[in-house]
């Protein structure tokens, strides 16, 4: 079959991109072209954008399907990426000589720095921004790496008490006893416990292409007080406004969670303030859902249960199945209640509940 002849058609380059097009009207024609001019326009990256402006630009277009809390991160990450001149006026030993000033730093950081500087100049260079990746040949400085390790069964006792009494202390106990991450535990609502089967809906991290992954944790003993007044649409923990907290604010609710477990352990104190912090400073919120994982291991709980209660994605399926019963959870529960009796104590845990029958937990605002 022959091809349809055009009555007009024109094939031209425009800022670097080839437009084609075909119409057999005069008028349509031109419209056509303006609109793919105009589209081009839209879409087209200045020679001379600076690294601080395409750094954002970057981020929003190779970014968009990570979760919501990765993308957070990458932002924060990418603050300490700072260079105001045009991307194609950078210098490798620029970029070497800021990387240098980072040594003894965090390694973490460090790394999430150099794999985001090189991608950044890499995108750069596809979109003929410039010529070559200058970022190619840098090297990480040696770093601090804080290996994260799990409670003791003294800090874990504090950690109860401090929760007991603290306004947010049920968000900081789904992490410790059901595993959830920070962003996780803000988002459970009391139509997502269920205490009857003893288990809890987990909203997975939301990517930003909208795909959503939940699981199901079981609700261990320790854990129940802490759920048992929150009402079936409430949110665990949420701002004056009724939404989950921010990363800032919880940040500063973790801060202030570490004061009352401080004051737990009597620390020293002096005009309202922690003069020697005994609780140890290097521990941070995510170090709950640490504990969380390596209890499940000491407690004997199943790999492929257990990778699920965290939420890890399983790579191997061998086998066969990518969901937990509730036999498997159940499972899990009682492993985890015997290791908790054993470690925290029957009289703890009771102590605990009794807290709740005589309204001693802090209702969250």
């Amino acid at each position: 079959m022959a091809k349809k002849q055009y009555k007009y058609r024109k094939k031209i380059r425009y800022n670097g991109y080839i437009i084609d097009v075909k119409s057999d009207d005069l008028d349509d024609f031109a419209d056509k072209i303006k609109k793919r001019k105009e589209e081009i326009d839209k879409n087209l990256v200045r020679s001379d954008i600076s690294f601080n402006q395409w750094k954002y630009k970057y981020l929003e277009t190779y970014k968009r399907d990570v979760s919501i809390e990765t993308y957070e991160n990458y932002e924060r990450v990418l603050q300490h990426l700072d260079f105001p001149q045009p991307v194609r006026e950078i210098r490798q030993i620029q970029i070497q000589n800021l990387f240098n000033s980072y040594a003894g730093k965090s390694k973490s950081l460090v790394h999430k720095m150099l794999f985001l500087c090189k991608d950044i100049f890499e995108q750069a260079a596809e979109n003929g921004i410039i010529e070559r990746n200058p970022c190619r040949k840098i090297f990480a400085p040696a770093g601090n790496e804080n290996e994260r390790r799990p409670l003791t069964d003294q800090e874990k006792h504090f950690c109860i008490r401090a929760a007991s009494k603290h306004e947010y202390g049920t968000y900081f106990m789904l992490m410790l006893f059901a595993g959830l991450r920070p962003i996780e535990a803000s988002n459970v609502r009391g139509c997502d416990i269920d205490l009857e089967k003893k288990q809890l809906l987990v909203h997975g991290a939301k990517a930003r292409n909208n795909e959503n992954k939940d699981r199901i944790v079981p609700i261990c003993d320790p854990l129940i007080p802490f759920l048992e007044n929150i009402k079936h649409g409430q949110h665990v923990i949420y701002d004056s406004t009724g939404r989950p907290l921010s990363n800032d604010t919880r940040r500063n609710k973790w801060r202030s969670f570490v004061r009352a477990i401080n004051i737990e352990m009597g620390a020293p104190m002096a005009n309202n303030k922690i003069l020697d912090p005994y609780f140890d400073k290097e521990v941070t919120a995510y170090y709950l859902r640490h504990t969380f994982n390596v209890d499940c291991v000491s407690a004997k709980v199943p790999w492929i249960i257990k990778e699920q209660f965290m939420g890890h994605s399983l790579k191997k399926k061998t086998l066969g199945y990518d969901h937990l019963t509730d036999r498997n959870i159940e499972i899990g529960r009682q492993l985890l209640n015997e290791f908790h009796i054993c470690n925290l104590g029957k009289v703890r845990i009771d102590r605990l509940n009794n807290y709740a029958e005589n309204n001693c937990i802090i209702p969250r605002r």
